[in-house]
């Protein structure tokens, strides 16, 4: 079924569709946004807007991340780039853990998927972007990973100890041995 006579089944068209996409993309805590060739952003959702960024969407749209994020950051500014650069013009997907501050100061680890969108016609307009925060995730994996290692370090001690304490018997078996031959010879 083609997206046209999908439209029709459901009843959703132009400007419903619009609102519901748009109810959608602001339902999600996950940031998303959406920009052209040029790097202009052409959609964001309500938490790109204020966490990310900082500001209302309606002062994000048309803008480029140069014109946002100029002077505030500009590891976080080139990292950005480049990573759209690789979509853009590699036409490489990316899945990238990154570290960095969101609008309010709060240092977070994002997990960031970007991909090209194109029209019907295979025309690239642009690319798309989810940034999901994993920073308790990341938290609890090091976590588990500490515990994995004090895991294996006390293993090893306890195998290290049951190691020494068959060696203590045969010493002490061999002694008793040598002490009843001793005892014996007198």
């Amino acid at each position: 079924m083609s997206p046209a006579q999908n439209k029709n089944v459901v009843g959703i068209t132009g400007a419903k569709e619009i609102a519901l996409l748009e109810t959608l993309i602001n339902s999600m805590p996950d940031l998303l946004f959406g920009k052209d060739i040029q790097g202009r952003y052409l959609v964001c959702n309500d938490a790109f807007a204020r966490l990310f960024v900082g500001l209302p969407k309606a002062k994000i749209i048309g803008k480029t991340d140069r014109e946002l994020f100029s002077g505030k950051n500009k590891t976080r500014l080139e990292f950005i780039l480049e990573k759209d650069n690789e979509v853009i013009k590699f036409g490489k997907d990316i899945k990238v853990e990154w570290k960095t501050k969101l609008a309010n100061g709060k240092e977070v680890i994002l997990e960031t998927i970007k991909t090209q969108f194109k029209d019907e016609k295979g025309k690239l307009l642009g690319l798309v972007g989810v940034s999901r925060d994993i920073t308790l995730r990341k938290k609890e994996e090091e976590e588990f990973a500490e515990r994995m290692r004090q895991s294996e370090l006390l293993n090893k001690v306890m195998v290290d100890r049951e190691i020494k304490m068959a060696e203590l018997k045969k010493e002490i078996v061999d002694l008793k041995e040598q002490f009843s031959k001793n005892h014996e010879k007198k």
